[in-house]
């Protein structure tokens, strides 16, 4: 991984506490804010990890690369970085939370009120863990079900 700051290496250490915490939940009784909030602590390692980098790399440019692009943006290079780093039973537990993250909401209007960005986020890393784990992951999650 990129040089990090104390703090970077304390949030990926509680990230991946928190990821093997819920590890054993299966998708089902994985609540919604679980998930959100440990999307939040990645979010949090994600810009430890640009501050430490010194990039100008802003999360509004999160996307998967089209066939054409090489090399992958920094923001994908960054994020995969980060997935690397984590066990692959830490990666799967990060697909459930992404699956709970994308999932609809009872209340109207709750992903408008996450707003736009915070999903195409989401997506952002779910593309780079698929990149990163192929089906694996997902097939993990489904049979967790």
């Amino acid at each position: 991984m990129c040089k990090s700051t104390p703090s970077a290496h304390q949030e990926v250490s509680a990230l991946c506490e928190e990821l093997d915490r819920l590890a054993p939940v299966s998708f089902d009784q994985l609540q919604r804010s679980n998930a959100m909030h440990i999307f939040r602590m990645l979010r949090r390692v994600d810009e430890y990890l640009v501050a430490a980098e010194g990039t100008a790399d802003s999360n509004e440019n999160v996307r998967k690369p089209a066939a054409t692009d090489a090399p992958p943006s920094a923001t994908m290079q960054r994020q995969l970085a980060l997935l690397r780093f984590l066990t692959m039973e830490q990666q799967d537990t990060l697909m459930k939370v992404l699956y709970a993250c994308m999932a609809p909401l009872p209340a109207a209007g709750q992903h408008e009120k996450e707003g736009r960005a915070w999903l195409r986020e989401v997506y952002g890393w779910y593309a780079a863990l698929y990149q990163l784990t192929g089906d694996g992951a997902v097939i993990r999650v489904l049979a967790s079900r």
